[in-house]
């Protein structure tokens, strides 16, 4: 096991997509903005985006299952 798997964030965004994430992240800048809090949270430290559903699902799981044939 790496250690860089074992490290778990604060928060977990269900999304169904990379679209959506990258709307999430846009929305939250202007919200870290307002705050005037800036760069006080990380991506992959205090929040990890999932994808948990849609077309994105599929491609995600079709990755996994070759790597487990491999």
């Amino acid at each position: 096991m790496k250690p860089s798997s074992v490290l778990m964030s604060n928060c977990n965004i269900f999304v169904e997509g990379n679209i959506d994430v990258s709307y999430y992240n846009h929305y939250l800048k202007i919200h870290l903005k307002e705050l005037e809090k800036k760069d006080t949270i990380e991506e992959g430290y205090n929040y990890n985006f999932t994808i948990c559903g849609g077309s994105e699902m599929k491609h995600v799981a079709n990755k996994l299952n070759e790597r487990e044939k491999k």
